[in-house]
């Protein structure tokens, strides 16, 4: 499941992304924090994505983050890979569960879904 991060969608999910830690407070602070928060770093792209996760992840309650780098044969490349040899790049806030609704970034592009059917349908 991958689905945009906009405000919509957010505002949508923001009970299932925060749980039991669900207020009005912290969805204003979810929304805000996805739609406004990222900031490139030039020469440091991905990690500015975890520092915008962290951020994201403290808002949610989330375990940390987690990132998935694949090849194009499917292969792990332990966090480097040439750009032109990128065939999945997750970085996902941890809700505890493979298939639990998260924020995530996949391939760049911020959205809402679980990092495990990203990585099945690889």
């Amino acid at each position: 499941m991958k689905i945009a991060a906009n405000r919509k969608n957010l505002k949508a999910h923001s009970k299932a992304l925060l749980g039991n830690e669900y207020t009005p407070e912290k969805e204003r602070a979810l929304i805000h924090e996805c739609l406004t928060g990222f900031k490139r770093e030039p020469g440091h792209v991905s990690h500015s994505r975890g520092d915008h996760l962290d951020r994201i992840g403290a808002i949610l309650g989330t375990f940390g983050t987690e990132g998935i780098l694949l090849n194009a044969k499917g292969e792990d490349q332990a966090g480097t890979c040439s750009e032109q040899d990128v065939a999945l790049d997750v970085q996902y806030c941890n809700a505890g569960d493979t298939y639990a609704i998260t924020v995530l970034y996949v391939n760049g592009e911020l959205c809402l879904g679980d990092w495990g059917t990203v990585v099945e349908a690889l």
